[in-house]
């Protein structure tokens, strides 16, 4: 089971997120941007209800793995999933996939990456592209080469690798990602209300898209939080 004093904190943690999402989206409705202080408050709400959905996620989580036999999981890397790749964890619906992911969490990069970028690739971070998750993803690093020339790193959620380096030309190597899940319906199901305010945001945002004269190619939920943010 999860410890109480860690289940507390994280309830801490999406309570004062809240409130500071809250409080600008009242900001912003005082200055007129009502479209953007509607999404801040829609967000703080979400968060309020994910509250006590996500300790239930780690828990059905850590209950896959006993069940594979891995009996004593290390607790930092069920904190990277539910922190870095949180919407894995809860499409995991087998005790395969959840070795699986947690296998490929034990390779994640950790506090040791700066120093591997530097001394294997001459690449030097300073820090995330996008410090707030409202504003992007937390996977992207700005940092410099070794000429001074600046950059930007993309971490990967699991380790990749080209699929084919030797091919004809007009066929190009591709990065594999894994498959984590069959079908929708064994997943595990968010409120309807919050399913509801999702396909709303979407449409709002392929909306202002389109009103632009622009189609997006890549049509997804995580797209329309970039949209507003970027408004």
């Amino acid at each position: 089971m999860d410890n109480p004093a860690d289940l507390e904190a994280q309830a801490t943690q999406f309570e004062d997120e809240a409130a500071v999402l809250e409080q600008a989206g009242r900001n912003l409705a005082a200055q007129g941007k009502l479209q953007r202080a509607k999404f801040l408050r829609d967000r703080a709400l979400l968060l309020q209800q994910t509250q006590g959905l996500l300790p239930n996620v780690q828990e059905h989580f850590r209950r896959l793995l006993i069940q594979s036999h891995i009996s004593n999981p290390r607790q930092e890397v069920l904190d990277m999933i539910a922190r870095r790749l949180p919407s894995h964890m809860i499409v995991c619906n087998s005790t395969d996939a959840a070795v699986d992911l947690y296998q490929h969490a034990k390779l994640m990069p950790g506090v040791s990456t700066k120093g591997h970028l530097i001394t294997q690739h001459g690449v030097r971070v300073t820090g995330p592209l996008f410090p707030r998750d409202t504003d992007g993803s937390p996977s992207l690093l700005v940092g410099s080469d070794a000429t001074g020339c600046p950059c930007i790193v993309k971490l990967l959620a699991g380790p990749s690798r080209l699929g084919d380096t030797r091919h004809p030309p007009g066929i190009y190597a591709a990065l594999k990602m894994p498959h984590y899940c069959g079908s929708v319906a064994s997943q595990l199901q968010l409120p309807e209300d919050a399913v509801v305010r999702g396909g709303i945001r979407m449409q709002s945002a392929l909306s202002h898209i389109h009103s632009l004269g622009l189609v997006h190619m890549d049509v997804k939920l995580g797209m329309a939080a970039h949209c507003y943010a970027e408004k």
